[in-house]
């Protein structure tokens, strides 16, 4: 039975990469064996990649054959998840804008003729597109709150 995976966690991208250009992708890409590339994609292993030279070389292999870079959207959404005070609705929309880009460039990677299913949707691709759109639709939720923190902050000071 396979494991559930974090994608927001090193175990989580390196099993994305596997998803997206197999084993064999992986360990051409990085130069490592079997047995590293799956102790780093088990989330009941504590080990971890050092340095930035193995993500980016996962990503670029990623990218090259149409899918999205697992790391560095692992990367995005662990920073994106950090809670930063004084987050303004202007912040959140230009991150709803970042994260729509993202949305149109995988689907446009997807319904490329070179992609894995051709113009039609793979497996891989759907959930990818699937957690963009749900990215999306959280960032929008976001924009909703603090319109309506701003709005209730005015009231309360006109009613004052």
């Amino acid at each position: 039975m396979t494991k559930p995976r974090d994608l927001d966690t090193v175990a989580g991208a390196m099993s994305r990469a596997m998803d997206f250009i197999c084993l064999g992708g992986v360990m051409e890409a990085i130069g490592k064996s079997q047995s590293w590339v799956y102790q780093v994609a088990d989330p009941d292993n504590s080990m971890t990649i050092h340095g930035l030279d193995i993500a980016e070389a996962v990503d670029k292999a990623c990218l090259e054959a149409g899918n999205p870079p697992p790391f560095h959207t692992r990367h995005g959404r662990v920073i994106g998840a950090e809670a930063r005070p004084g987050l303004c609705p202007n912040d959140r929309v230009l991150k709803l804008v970042n994260e729509v880009g993202n949305l149109v460039e995988t689907h446009r990677q997807a319904k490329s003729p070179d992609s894995p299913n051709g113009e039609d949707y793979s497996l891989c691709e759907e959930r990818a597109i699937n957690e963009l759109l749900q990215k999306v639709e959280e960032i929008c939720g976001e924009i909703r709150c603090a319109i309506r923190d701003s709005s209730d902050a005015q009231s309360k000071q006109a009613a004052e």
